[in-house]
């Protein structure tokens, strides 16, 4: 049986992860990302143009396909220093894909995802 570990050490859960291990959780979770962008694009089409749903999901297939796994490779061949910036980078502009349908909604003039004021409090700072 193993000692207790006293509430002083680090768990080994709570160490950082190396970016060959980010990088590997990313790809088990591509499944997952492509199908709710699917849903939320679908989901759009409430509010917008079928064509610019249409774009959008196009882009996301498009990098989580090709791009995405073009830059891991690249960022795999980098030190651990440069390879940590260089995917924080490309964490950047995926992210920034992932947010450009609420940004379509926003100005389409759609209210989608921008919260309505509670009753009463209108006029209030």
């Amino acid at each position: 049986m193993a000692p207790p570990k006293s509430r002083a050490e680090p768990a080994a859960a709570a160490t950082a992860f190396d970016v060959r291990t980010a990088i590997e959780l990313a790809q088990h979770g591509q499944f997952d990302r492509v199908a709710f962008a699917v849903v939320y694009a679908a989901l759009s089409l409430f509010v917008l143009p079928w064509i610019q749903a249409v774009a959008w999901i196009a882009l996301i297939v498009v990098w989580e396909l090709a791009i995405g796994p073009l830059l891991d490779r690249a960022v795999l061949r980098l030190r651990e220093d440069r390879a940590s910036a260089a995917y924080a980078l490309c964490n950047l502009l995926s992210s920034a894909l992932f947010q450009g349908v609420a940004f379509l909604c926003l100005v389409n003039g759609s209210p989608v995802g921008v919260p309505s004021p509670r009753p009463g409090s209108a006029g209030r700072s």
